[in-house]
């Protein structure tokens, strides 16, 4: 990935964000809310956990889905899982800065981001992205998370056909971020899947488009997003 067109990518991500949080101030403001806003975040760099996973996955083995694999000719059995944020999330998240860039750069790895768009006291709604670099190192790994990822289906717009994320994973290059978002659940740190959406960050890529796209999407999820009508 050219390190250059991603730290423009995030300079201008982070911007918009802080934008679109000022526009909720209508909110914040004038509708007796004083939580809604929203967040561009990473974890808090030292060695090792400056690369936690934000997402938290449990496995449901008394819920399965039986697929047929036509390749093995075999019944393919898959748990269903749960997805909410790592345990301490907000005690250890902290606001993206540059700073961050910078000793991703130096080690050479792209810690995850997320955006949290909190909708009232007790629920909120995020953006999480992940390079194809830093996604793949976490697959080298024990984490349950990208197992459940490149297994989960997505329906297909209105329709009754799903996609699988693993095969969408799978096309991903070395210059591809993924955004994965969620609609979190009222009182709990647990969330659903919505969108699941990549991106190549290079010479070609419009970053302004794709910020505008990333940011769109997780405004999508609640209607307090009327209110954000330009940013």
């Amino acid at each position: 990935m050219d390190k250059y067109k991603y730290k423009d990518f995030l300079k201008t991500l982070a911007r918009k964000v802080k934008l679109v949080d000022k526009m909720l101030e209508i909110t914040r403001k004038h509708f007796d809310n004083e939580f809604v806003g929203m967040r561009l975040h990473a974890f808090n760099d030292s060695g090792w956990f400056g690369r936690m996973v934000p997402i938290k996955v449990t496995d449901d083995w008394k819920s399965v889905t039986t697929t047929y694999c036509h390749e093995r000719n075999a019944n393919i059995i898959t748990p269903s899982y749960y997805w909410q944020l790592a345990t301490d999330f907000w005690g250890d998240v902290k606001e993206w800065s540059i700073s961050f860039y910078n000793t991703d750069i130096k080690d050479g790895k792209h810690r995850p981001l997320v955006i949290d768009y909190v909708t009232n006291e007790t629920m909120g709604n995020y953006s999480f992205i992940w390079t194809k670099k830093e996604f793949d190192r976490l697959a080298e790994t024990s984490n349950l998370f990208p197992i459940a990822l490149r297994q989960y289906e997505l329906p297909k717009g209105y329709s009754k056909e799903t996609r699988v994320l693993g095969d969408e994973i799978e096309n991903m290059t070395d210059d591809s971020i993924m955004v994965i978002t969620a609609k979190g659940w009222d009182q709990s740190d647990m969330f659903d899947i919505k969108y699941f959406n990549t991106y190549k960050i290079n010479a070609d890529t419009d970053i302004e488009e794709t910020v505008q796209e990333i940011i769109g999407s997780l405004l999508d999820t609640d209607d307090a997003s009327i209110f954000v009508d330009r940013y």
